[in-house]
């Protein structure tokens, strides 16, 4: 994934390391963070992705929707969830925890 709005090279690269992670640890291709796919590992893969840049890397819910061809709305959704599950059900906390080390 490349990002080309308003971001330094460091930015850059941090992004493409966390998706790197994302994608190795629930065994997806790159590809499938921005396909439409329902399916369960892609869809937990793009939602702790969209998570981890949203409150652990601060950009926008704007810029995110941007780069994975969504809508704001759809991303703020599953952040949402996501960041709900992480706060109440341990086994999300531990996947969690698991990404960002």
């Amino acid at each position: 994934m490349f990002f080309i709005l308003y971001l330094c090279g460091k930015t850059y690269t941090m992004i493409e390391k966390i998706e790197e992670n994302v994608c190795k640890y629930f065994g997806v291709d790159k590809e499938m963070l921005v396909a439409t796919s329902s399916y369960r590992q892609p869809s937990f893969a793009r939602s702790y992705l969209w998570y981890i840049l949203h409150y652990d890397c601060g950009l926008s819910v704007n810029k995110i929707a941007k780069q994975y061809g969504r809508t704001p709305r759809r991303i703020n959704r599953v952040v949402s969830k996501i960041k709900y599950l992480i706060e109440t059900q341990k086994a999300y906390k531990e996947h969690y925890n698991a990404l960002c080390l």
